[in-house]
């Protein structure tokens, strides 16, 4: 019901706006900036109803708002525009006078925009204060922020766990690491021959660095070494040709 009065009130709001254009003989726009009034009426109805309409949107709560959720209120709040035609046609009766077709559309268009506009904004306003729902909304919010509490206490758990896993596995790759990183830094590369002579080792050791934790730990193993090297005073420069000698081990 609702779709179709809203659909009515459209089809009577732009057939006044064409009665308006009519009557003064000239182009659509120019004769709806000539009705100021209506014009801004209108308008005022279009925000209103983008505005209400979203408000209202987010009213999935019988219990905070009993009354515009019920059955009665809703095919009321619907078939508004319907019953202001209804209305405006019985008007046209008793005055005898004037376009039926004007009377309705005006009709559809008054209590259409009342009711949207005045009367569902007022109820919705009057509901919010009664002792009832706001007993259920503070339940209902109080609800909302225990859940989002435990999402984020579910996020800082899960972090803490990803934490623990990466300085577990750290700690894993030191003790494993730490002598094949002292026997990289022991080797003495000072050019193609002594590269030549280590390169096989140099190989095992990226090996088995990948078998443990893959490229990571080769990466890891690697700045090991630098450190290693830095710390017993060897050429760290020495450490550059590590690199290259892994090519084609895994992903490095």
């Amino acid at each position: 019901m609702r779709r179709i009065g809203r659909l009515w009130f459209y089809l009577c709001t732009a057939f006044l706006l064409a009665w308006l254009a009519g009557e003064q003989g000239t182009w659509f726009a120019e004769a709806v900036l000539k009705h100021g009034a209506m014009s801004g009426l209108l308008l005022f109805y279009s925000l209103g109803l983008v505005f209400f309409g979203r408000w209202v949107g987010n009213r999935k709560n019988d219990r905070e708002h009993p009354i515009s959720m019920s059955a009665g209120y809703c095919f009321f709040h619907g078939s508004s525009p319907l019953v202001g035609g209804a209305a405006g046609s019985v008007l046209c009766a008793a005055v005898r006078g004037g376009s039926y077709l004007l009377w309705v559309s005006a009709g559809s268009f008054a209590v259409g925009a009342a009711t949207w506009l005045i009367v569902s904004p007022a109820v919705y306003a009057g509901e919010m204060l009664m002792p009832s729902s706001r007993r259920h909304r503070a339940a209902r919010l109080a609800f909302a922020r225990a859940l989002r509490r435990e999402e984020q206490l579910g996020r800082e758990r899960a972090l803490a766990e990803v934490e623990l896993h990466e300085s577990n596995r750290l700690q894993i790759w030191n003790d494993e690491l730490e002598p094949k990183a002292r026997e990289l830094a022991s080797l003495l590369i000072t050019g193609p021959a002594s590269l030549e002579e280590h390169r096989g080792r140099i190989v095992d050791i990226g090996i088995e660095a990948w078998r443990l934790g893959g490229a990571g730990c080769m990466r890891h193993l690697y700045s090991m070494a630098i450190d290693a090297s830095r710390d017993e005073g060897g050429d760290v420069r020495s450490m550059d040709f590590i690199g290259p000698c892994w090519e084609g081990i895994g992903t490095w």
